[in-house]
């Protein structure tokens, strides 16, 4: 697959491609050379000379490919160039395998480093993650559930949960074992034993010590269980940092605005809209977790398929499938910790927005909404206001067509203030909205008068009352029963809501760092 259509595949070079693919055959057939010396049917300077020959070898990877379909597996082409090359020792090539032991193997060896590479990206984000939750332990915001408000939360808790992500990744991938393949013809391994006697026995554990993977155990030619491991130790990786990267996407939007994302300067630019910054990594780490689910699931069901001593094409369906589950996990690792390195923190938008929503957030404790809560209370979604207090949802609207942008604003790019749009000045845009208002909303022309709480989506004072020149609902003033109390700064009582934030923050911190050590 071409890396043009896989963005940041650069991040994964050498993983699973085909030089690295026949590096890992070639580094088999040797290692297993010396396990002959080991078993007695081999002599060191065999071994030597198949060790040469496989270090040296440069085969043309087009013709080795076209090579490998007469076969079905490219390890049969290969084994013919290296005894080739290996001369007078060409009889200490291969001897006692078949092609599935050397191809497992080879996989194996890839999966090993594979998982190294990814593990130390994910100790980094796991790094960065414990930092921010330590930093944000106690900076309020709003937890939001089936996309709505729920209670307060902090940003630090949501940070110890990417954490805590990343920490069951890594454990995942820590317990994996990456064994050898050995079984010979039908795993059996009839050759060595007929060859070297009791000797044989020393064979397979001399195999694993000179690649430094497992021992063998019974071979797994139909019995799948490393592979799937594999894959799904994978795939809980992307799981992980698919939360991550999602969570980072819907919060970076600019109507909402508490998180994001920064990186290299240039990136995230678009072919036609100049202002645009898009959050190119996480939506590409979130493009790898939709992704890999299905090649984990391809392992399985290449595994419940695979018949007799040697399966017959299930074994072939995983070598792609693994391969650019590799390459993919790799990737998104990359990808992840740079992101989660740049995260902008926007705490202030966060606090404001809790606090304008804290008569929701704090309900669940039983505060008093009489007559049916906060939409007979002139609650947000009563009053005209934004449930989301931020900008619009394009708020440079005007630069694709050439609109000028102010490159002097001395504001955040990212401050709700600087939105500028419709939805941050309470304003609707249906052009009917101004009889829609309650009485007890300000009249939108006098919302966006300097002092508004702009940043917040809606009226300076929400809850305060129409002026008098303010438009009349159709439907005649709202009912006597139902008074709006006026809006006033919530935040004590939030963070009395907060119930075991930091010490949940506190525990998964600790719990990352020891298991970091």
């Amino acid at each position: 697959m071409s890396a043009l259509l896989r963005p940041g595949a650069h991040r994964a070079a050498g993983v699973a491609d085909d030089t690295a693919v026949v590096a890992a055959l070639l580094s088999v057939e040797a290692a297993w050379a010396r396990a002959l010396v080991a078993a007695g049917t081999a002599t060191d300077t065999e071994a030597a000379r198949v060790a040469e020959a496989a270090a040296t070898l440069a085969p043309d990877l087009t013709a080795l490919a076209a090579d490998a379909e007469a076969a079905g597996n490219p390890v049969v082409p290969l084994v013919k160039q290296l005894r080739a090359a290996a001369g007078d020792a060409s009889g200490a090539v291969h001897r006692g395998l078949t092609s599935q032991d050397v191809l497992d193997t080879a996989l194996m060896l890839l999966a090993r480093d594979a998982v190294a590479r990814l593990r130390a990206d994910l100790v980094a984000t796991g790094d960065r993650l414990a930092a921010l939750a330590r930093t944000h332990r106690d900076d309020v915001a709003v937890a939001r559930t089936l996309t709505q408000w729920a209670v307060p939360t902090t940003f630090g808790l949501r940070a110890a949960q990417w954490l805590a992500g990343v920490a069951d990744a890594v454990t995942r991938l820590d317990a994996l074992r990456f064994p050898v393949q050995y079984g010979g013809a039908a795993g059996t391994r009839a050759l060595v034993t007929h060859l070297a006697g009791p000797g044989a026995a020393a064979a397979p554990g001399a195999f694993a010590d000179a690649l430094g993977l497992a021992p063998a155990g019974l071979p797994w030619h139909t019995r799948r269980t490393p592979v799937t491991a594999i894959g799904d130790a994978l795939a809980t990786a992307t799981d992980a940092l698919g939360v991550l990267a999602a969570d980072v996407l819907l919060l970076g939007r600019p109507e909402t605005a508490e998180v994001r994302e920064t990186g290299a300067p240039g990136r995230g630019g678009s072919s036609t809209m100049p202002h645009k910054k898009n959050p190119v990594l996480s939506v590409l780490v979130h493009a790898a977790a939709q992704q890999a689910p299905g090649l984990a699931a391809q392992l399985h069901r290449s595994a419940a398929g695979a018949v007799d001593e040697r399966p017959d094409g299930a074994w072939h369906a995983e070598w792609p499938a693994l391969a650019r589950l590799l390459e993919l996990a790799v990737t998104a690792g990359g990808q992840a910790a740079e992101l989660v390195a740049g995260l902008h923190v926007d705490t202030a938008t966060m606090a404001r927005r809790a606090e304008y929503a804290a008569p929701d957030l704090l309900a669940e404790r039983g505060v008093s909404r009489e007559r049916g809560g906060s939409a007979e209370q002139g609650g947000p979604a009563e009053r005209g206001v934004s449930r989301e207090p931020g900008g619009p949802a394009e708020p440079g609207g005007s630069a694709e067509r050439g609109g000028s942008h102010e490159p002097d604003s001395s504001a955040e790019p990212d401050s709700l203030a600087e939105q500028g749009g419709p939805a941050e000045r309470g304003l609707s845009h249906e052009p009917d909205a101004r009889a829609s208002h309650e009485p007890d909303s300000p009249a939108p022309d006098s919302a966006a008068e300097p002092g508004g709480s702009a940043e917040l989506g809606g009226p300076a004072e929400p809850d305060g009352p129409a002026e008098p020149d303010g438009p009349a609902e159709p439907d005649g003033p709202a009912e006597p029963d139902t008074p709006t109390a006026p809006h006033t700064p919530a935040t004590p009582d939030i963070r009395a809501y907060l119930g075991e934030a930091g010490a949940l923050v506190d525990a998964a911190v600790a719990a990352w760092e020891a298991q970091r050590d």
